[in-house]
């Protein structure tokens, strides 16, 4: 589905974008330093024009003179233009750097009902793309958007002192000029953010295509997906093309217009010299100060049109900050509840679905419990984990992790009540030893050594070939599954979090992976409150309880044994799964 996408004035976008730069300090340096160079150029026009009046009548004293005054004035102004490139430079690098930074902190704190609703390669194009489109901005457009109306306004007045008639004539153009510039680059802006946006779908198919190649390449996808990329190419490739017939277009009638002033300065100040309404030295300054007037003039078209396309970018990059945030500040139980979580006639359904995934969903786990879920596939089972830590929030009930309202929580020490082993653990590519101490960033060696050693991976860590200092690779790749699972493990074993929630951590892994990784999991489930997505026999017969869910209802809770008695739910994905010798529960 494609969004429509509105265009919003200049001013409008410079507006939204102007809060999040910092360091202003610099551009206000900048903007006097501009102030400056204009009357230096102004200056330098009057040195011309009285140093072309005394060559004209032989006054070698005063060329001398004037010759002085324009070498002090040319190196004061290269001093001036070298301060103001350097301080631009610097504002630009800094805020774009910051402004990356904040975008990418507001990012982290997004709900992620709300992250859910973008791809994540359109993401990483509004961090790149649209990124280096606003730097362009701070660093070039900008600048020129400040110091060419300063310059031309300056001019205009020295040219308007030095021969009215003749500036009038100069400017007779500028009219005509605003009115094409406005015609052709008014849907600059709307087309540079669709391109934008284009450009991010082709992105998401790049990414796609690579992180699914073994896929792609198993079912023949080849040409599916070249094709599919090919079309999200052309159409980014129909919108550049727009861009660049009105961009010539502008430059066009920009470029006659300016050539056309040119001539009629030459013809209509030559013959007002031949005339004696004007000298040889104030046409020669009235042509040096036409580059001020008429270079702002023919260049207005493509620097709005940069500029609409530059800021079309930030607007992007300004949608991302509105987003809503976590609430982050809360409250931490002093006391320990004798219920270590509750849930309290929840229920919950995604954005978009009306269909509830859990339905008034009530259930109690005591401190140092074991709990396991079990239940057919999409009954809820991983929903239900996914709000313990507020990843989502439940449309109604109450979930209280020690007696509070998961709501009220401090987020940052809830998220620290909790360890979490899913089924596929994501891994950061960096070095094994990173990734652990994400668990916990502050442990020694010996405690990650101690923490592999427990999840069972400290043996196959000392075989790879840097060690814990060995690069896993994207998502993982260069690790085998059950490799991945523990590691994932041991992070967990490390943040060592008084609530473990395991979503079907080794559904994925053969029978000598899984083997290893269960041996480890039930030795840290001692001691702690455990709530598991369960599809392994051992694992529900040892729960302390089991809690079965049907179409995101809580029909049955009882042990295994009493729930084999009873004769319902439970009982009859036993018979089916079970009863055979299997030792896995695959409807779950």
């Amino acid at each position: 589905m494609t969004k429509e996408v509105k265009s919003s004035s200049i001013f409008k976008q410079i507006a939204g974008l102007w809060p999040l730069l910092p360091g202003k300090g610099r551009l206000i340096f900048v903007v006097i330093a501009s102030l400056g160079l204009v009357g230096f150029a102004i200056f330098l026009a009057h040195l011309i024009r009285m140093l072309f009046d005394a060559l004209v009548v032989g006054d070698g004293t005063a060329v001398a003179h004037w010759l002085r005054i324009a070498a002090a004035v040319i190196a004061g102004e290269l001093s001036l233009r070298y301060l103001r490139i350097r301080a631009a430079g610097a504002f630009a690098e800094n805020s774009t750097a910051q402004l990356r930074e904040k975008v990418t902190a507001h990012l982290l704190r997004v709900p992620m009902a709300e992250f859910a609703k973008q791809h994540g390669a359109d993401y990483i194009s509004r961090l790149t793309n649209d990124l280096s489109r606003v730097q362009d901005f701070v660093t070039n457009t900008l600048g020129n958007i400040i110091f060419m109306p300063l310059a031309a306004i300056l001019a205009l007045t020295y040219m308007l002192y030095t021969s009215w008639q003749l500036t009038l004539i100069v400017v007779l153009g500028t009219p005509l000029l605003l009115v094409v510039a406005s015609l052709l680059g008014g849907p600059i802006g709307k087309l540079s953010k669709e391109l934008q946006e284009k450009l991010a779908v082709a992105s998401a198919l790049t990414q796609e295509s690579t992180q699914g190649m073994e896929v792609a390449r198993a079912f023949n996808l080849r040409g599916h997906l070249s094709k599919q990329f090919a079309g999200a190419l052309r159409e980014a490739l129909l919108c550049q093309w727009a861009l660049v017939w009105r961009r010539i277009s502008m430059g066009a009638v920009s470029f006659l217009l300016t050539l056309v002033s040119f001539f009629l300065c030459f013809g209509v100040g030559g013959w007002f010299v031949i005339r004696g309404h004007m000298t040889a030295g104030e046409l020669m300054a009235f042509v040096q100060l036409m580059d001020h007037l008429t270079g702002p003039m023919s260049r207005l078209p493509a620097l709005l049109a940069s500029a609409r396309a530059d800021l079309a970018a930030g607007e992007r990059i300004v949608d991302l900050l509105q987003m809503t945030t976590e609430k982050t500040a809360g409250l931490v139980p002093s006391d320990s509840s004798s219920a270590a979580l509750e849930f309290m006639a929840v229920d919950f359904s995604y954005e978009g679905r009306e269909e509830k995934v859990l339905a008034d969903v009530s259930f109690a786990v005591k401190a140092g419990e074991t709990v396991a879920i079990v239940g057919a596939s999409g009954s809820g089972k991983t929903t239900l984990l996914r709000l313990i830590s507020r990843l989502y929030h439940p449309r109604g009930g109450e979930i209280k992790v020690r007696g509070l309202d998961v709501e009220r929580w401090s987020l940052e020490d809830l998220r620290g009540e909790i360890s979490i082993v899913a089924q596929d653990s994501y891994l950061f590519p960096l070095s094994v030893r990173e990734n652990i101490l994400y668990g916990r960033p502050a442990a020694s060696e010996d405690e990650v050594v101690a923490a592999c050693q427990a999840a069972h991976a400290h043996e196959f860590i000392m075989s790879l070939p840097q060690g814990y200092a060995t690069d896993v690779g994207e998502l993982g790749g260069r690790l085998s599954g059950g490799q991945k699972q523990r590691l994932a493990l041991a992070r967990a074993i490390l943040k060592d979090a008084p609530l473990l929630l395991l979503d079907e951590a080794t559904s994925a892994l053969d029978v000598q992976a899984e083997a290893l990784v269960q041996e480890a999991l039930e030795r840290f489930m001692k001691k702690r409150t455990t709530l598991v997505v369960a599809h392994r026999l051992s694992t529900i017969i040892n729960a302390d309880r089991v809690i079965v869910l049907e179409k995101g209802h809580v029909v049955e809770e009882g042990t295994h044994h009493g729930l084999l008695a009873r004769g319902g739910v439970y009982a009859d994905l036993y018979q089916r799964q079970w009863n055979n010798g299997q030792t896995r529960l695959e409807a779950v």
